[in-house]
């Protein structure tokens, strides 16, 4: 069976995900929810989730929004990743104007917990052999 590996936004890491994982069940997928938190630093939910897919075999990993960050950041970091496919859906990874404005203030800074240095500009550039893509967004 094929495994999809869901990662969701900042603030909604897995609820947001479980319309789309339930649509893919209906197709044979076997999908999992990649549950992390915003508050923790953006390395270790990167950690966090290379194991969590590694534990899966080959995957599929879609990531939205910050949870698309996440995706990239582990297949740019970890070039083991069995991966077939990944998508990014609205993910930054170039940065985030939002991101960066919430950084400056202490409110804001709190808001986006530790992931706060990750909202900067970027040049992120696609450099595996797997097909990426990517629904509303830039690409890398």
């Amino acid at each position: 069976m094929n495994a999809v590996l869901l990662a969701g936004g900042l603030w909604m890491p897995g609820m947001a995900m479980a319309l789309l994982g339930a649509r893919l069940g209906r197709h044979g997928y076997s999908t999992h929810v990649f549950h992390y938190s915003g508050r923790d630093s953006l390395e270790g939910n990167v950690e966090r989730l290379v194991r969590h897919a590694g534990a899966h075999g080959r995957v599929h990993l879609v990531g939205y929004s910050l949870g698309g960050v996440l995706v990239f950041d582990a297949l740019e970091r970890h070039p083991e990743l069995d991966v077939a496919t990944a998508v990014l859906i609205g993910a930054p990874v170039r940065g985030c104007l939002a991101g960066r404005r919430l950084a400056v203030s202490r409110l804001g800074r709190w808001m986006i917990g530790a992931t706060a240095p990750r909202w900067g500009e970027r040049n992120a550039t696609w450099r595996r052999p797997e097909p990426l893509g990517i629904i509303a967004g830039t690409l890398p």
